[in-house]
């Protein structure tokens, strides 16, 4: 056992992790962008309520009718539920580039939290209870 606290180095590490992982995602969204602008959405079910809409309509409205920041994974499985089905090799990275150019969608957070542009300054949370305020991700 080391004589001496390994809690900073491990929080650097996992700093260190997250901006990598942060840089990962956006060489893959850029990759992805080629192939998200031309493939529409594909709908596994018809009457289901996403059907016929592009990525970007349909995160717009999962992000509009749920009221509070998700991840790009949390949004792609609301679609999915909704009867969203996408025909990418990767649905994540391709939302999150259909996401990055919908001038009323934004990063809330560095590392992953998305959400509308009206709600700028607005309390959300996760369950909809009011916790932190919101601030656009520079």
């Amino acid at each position: 056992m080391p004589s001496f606290d390994l809690g900073p180095t491990i929080e650097y590490l996992r700093q260190r992790r997250d901006e990598i992982t942060l840089v990962i995602e956006g060489l893959e969204s850029l990759q992805a962008d080629e192939h998200a602008q031309v493939m529409p959405v594909r709908q596994s079910d018809p009457s289901g309520r996403f059907a016929g809409l592009t990525r970007r309509e349909a995160a717009y409205r999962v992000l509009k009718e749920r009221g509070v920041k998700m991840t790009v994974r949390d949004i792609v499985e609301e679609l999915t539920k909704g009867g969203f089905k996408s025909e990418a090799r990767k649905p994540i990275d391709s939302m999150r580039a259909a996401m990055r150019r919908d001038k009323r969608i934004t990063r809330l957070e560095p590392f992953g939290a998305w959400g509308l542009q009206e709600w700028e300054g607005r309390f959300i949370a996760e369950d909809g209870t009011p916790r932190e305020p919101v601030a656009m991700a520079k």
